[in-house]
């Protein structure tokens, strides 16, 4: 169920059932039992500064349901401003914040992990030539921030990524 005000803002509620839902930890594992995912999402955009600047922004946390949900966070809030030069360039930076979140490991005993919280970010510029060429320069994690987005799997430090696309 979602509720929106001009184009700006949204207000969305979940619940969702998720049969038979599967984990990794040492390998694949099926969780018997059904769970179910419930909250809300919010997200807002508005042009700023003669609309060259837009600020976007949503927030998603979900309600205790009593089931635990591992290697999802309770809470993750994302915001972009981004910088529109001309119709073809867009210059974006981006924040990510991941709430704490439980990973759990089977073998050899059963445990479960905290991973704690953590905030990326991101800057990105993308360029369209015409209607077939664009490049793009994506610089991730640019504070070179460790973490785990599951229990022992360490992420991306600082990263570049170019990218060209030509459509035939």
């Amino acid at each position: 169920m979602s509720l929106s005000y001009k184009d700006w803002m949204t207000l969305t509620y979940f619940h969702n059932k998720i049969e038979d839902d599967i984990l990794y930890d040492n390998g694949y594992y099926n969780i018997s039992t059904d769970k179910k995912i419930k909250g809300f999402e919010m997200s807002a955009k508005s042009p700023l500064f003669l609309e060259r600047f837009i600020l976007k922004a949503n927030y998603t946390h979900l309600i205790d349901t009593k089931t635990p949900l591992y290697n999802r966070a309770k809470d993750e809030l994302n915001c972009w401003l981004e910088y529109l030069h001309d119709t073809s360039t867009i210059v974006t930076l981006n924040s990510s914040y991941i709430g704490d979140r439980f990973s759990l490991q089977t073998y050899p005993e059963e445990r479960k992990y905290k991973t704690g919280n953590y905030t990326i970010w991101n800057l990105n510029l993308q360029k369209r030539y015409n209607d077939k060429l664009s490049i793009a320069l994506h610089l991730k994690n640019f504070f070179d921030k460790e973490y785990q987005s599951v229990y022992g799997y360490n992420q991306y430090g600082r990263n570049f990524n170019f990218k060209l696309d030509y459509l035939f």
